[in-house]
């Protein structure tokens, strides 16, 4: 995850990952996120949008360092950004693990 804004979660991974494909060919996603302190997950599914931005691919890179030798080696084409967007919540613990989802649109 790169970071969050009004229009959804930011993702990016390279054109040659599994997730990309995988992606492509469905773009209903979920997302996990898990807090082990409190053991709780919160889990958020939406709809993943192609992203083609250069700007924010440049500050992708930018904010993330370990991305420059990629990008110098095989160019901008291979950083792939998704949106996912129409996102719903729902939290999960051990406490609940029986009861029934309760949804939250984000």
């Amino acid at each position: 995850m790169y970071r969050v804004d009004d229009k959804g979660i930011l993702f990016h991974t390279g054109h040659f990952k599994d997730l990309w494909q995988q992606v492509l060919k469905n773009a209903k996603v979920e997302v996990c996120f898990y807090d082990p302190k409190t053991n709780t997950q919160v889990r958020v599914m939406g709809l993943a949008e192609v992203v083609e931005d250069q700007t924010l691919k440049d500050e992708i890179v930018k904010a993330r360092p370990f991305l420059k030798s990629w990008i110098e080696k095989l160019g901008y084409e291979m950083l792939k950004v998704f949106r996912v967007t129409g996102c719903k919540a729902t939290v999960w613990t051990f406490d609940k693990n029986f009861a029934p989802k309760e949804y939250i649109d984000l």
